[in-house]
């Protein structure tokens, strides 16, 4: 069997020669690899660097859902493999595939980032929050949730690809979990297998890298069109639900701040008590769920830094998706 793996690349000359020497240094499994790096524009070394490493290179006009399926189109496997230019494979990776898609190619593998070394505070908290690894312990698993998984690392047979007429061009960020939405509905099945093994070194340094991440990354324009046409399944999405709550906190505090004496004294008080549990709780049943309250003030201000980018983005920050967030 053919396994096309595609890394869509802009500007990767830090992350590139890890992610494809991993690539080319595993195990394959019996699997036959091709590789393919869809480049969009970059004005580093990436694309010599990639074809160092033997990489097929794809110029393709920028833009994360159009080079993804650039490469698409570029590939002649029957399996298709996205894996990120900041992820490195980790080793069992090509044996859970060649285990899965040994069976049957109608199908969508993926699983949960882990943590490489060395991961940031923000990093470690936004991970329990999905229930995947806070630690570097080898014993523990990341969730079998399948809303994690994503296009970090994510194959799938080409059927899918070409019955759901690849990744929307129109979305620009969440293409992949439109994807996958559109491969369930077809009745194809969706697997999240923590033994398809990866680290991802894109992880958000600090709380300010994590603001801008979330930001970035928020598909409002479909949230807003949910709601207009009363689609309740995707208009409840608790990213947007819990920013928009975390906007209007703020708005009410910046309403009493302005206010006369009166709103000093009881909407001020009120605003910081109400931001104070909307950021508190989350963090508690979080910590609660995992027995790690030692982290609860952590999980606090990652929830307050996901809430406010959230509700950032709803006003319209962000906009630039052609843009890398970090």
């Amino acid at each position: 069997m053919k396994l096309s793996v595609v890394v869509i690349c802009l500007n990767e000359e830090l992350h590139l020669p890890r992610c494809l020497g991993a690539i080319n240094g595993l195990d394959h499994a019996g699997l036959e690899l091709e590789l393919i790096v869809v480049d969009g524009g970059s004005t580093d070394r990436s694309v010599a660097l990639a074809e160092e490493h033997g990489a097929h290179v794809v110029h393709s006009p920028r833009g994360i859902p159009r080079q993804r399926n650039a490469g698409g189109r570029a590939a002649s496997g029957e399996v298709l493999a996205y894996v990120d230019a900041d992820v490195e494979l980790q080793a069992g990776w090509f044996d859970a595939v060649a285990r899965h898609f040994g069976r049957s190619t109608g199908l969508v593998l993926g699983a949960p980032p882990r943590l490489p070394p060395g991961a940031s505070w923000v990093a470690r908290a936004y991970a329990l929050h999905w229930g995947a690894p806070a630690d570097d312990a080898e014993s523990q698993q990341p969730s079998d949730d399948p809303r994690l998984l994503s296009t970090q690392s994510l194959v799938l047979g080409r059927e899918i690809f070409e019955r759901t007429g690849g990744f929307s061009e129109e979305l620009r960020v969440d293409e992949d979990t439109f994807l996958i939405l559109a491969a369930q509905q077809l009745g194809f099945a969706v697997i999240c297998d923590p033994g398809l093994r990866y680290l991802h070194h894109g992880e958000p340094r600090t709380l300010a890298d994590f603001f801008r991440r979330v930001a970035w990354g928020a598909n409002y324009e479909q949230w807003f069109k949910a709601i207009r046409r009363l689609d309740l399944a995707q208009a409840r999405r608790p990213q947007y639900v819990y920013g928009a709550v975390v906007g209007a906190e703020v708005a009410c505090l910046g309403l009493s701040l302005a206010a006369p004496l009166g709103g000093w004294q009881v909407g001020v008080p009120g605003s910081l008590l109400a931001l104070g549990l909307t950021f508190g709780l989350p963090a508690l049943r979080t910590a609660g769920r995992h027995a790690a309250y030692d982290r609860i003030g952590a999980l606090a201000l990652m929830y307050g830094a996901y809430g406010l980018a959230t509700a950032s983005a709803l006003l319209g920050v962000g906009r630039d998706k052609l843009r890398r967030w970090r």
